[in-house]
């Protein structure tokens, strides 16, 4: 006859494990309201991301020449080659972001 404990023990682990304040605690079951599994890196969405973040500041940086009056002097960038610019530094900057963070995936 199986019987299932009531509680649900929990131990850090990792780099920082060993200066851990509470080195090991005891949950009842009923107080576990969901559970997650690592789910391998998220390396597109910080690619993603970075593209994003480029377009983005080139969006801000529209702004500010027409605020300033670019269209007087026909000086006004384009949105495109300035994202294209932009997102040569924040692209790279979103992979590392990405692959240094973790995807989770609900288990219970």
């Amino acid at each position: 006859m199986f019987d299932p404990p009531n509680s649900l023990r929990l131990r850090p682990t990792g780099l920082l494990a060993p200066f851990s304040v509470i080195p090991e605690r005891t949950i009842d079951w009923a107080r576990v309201s969901r559970i997650d599994t690592p789910n391998g890196r998220d390396v597109l969405r910080g690619a993603a991301g970075g593209v994003g973040v480029a377009f983005g500041l080139a969006l801000l940086y529209g702004l500010g020449e027409h605020a300033e009056g670019c269209q007087e002097a026909h000086s006004c960038g384009s949105l495109w080659k300035r994202t294209l610019r932009y997102s040569v530094v924040t692209t790279p900057i979103g992979t590392v972001v990405g692959l240094l963070s973790t995807r989770w995936k609900r288990v219970y």
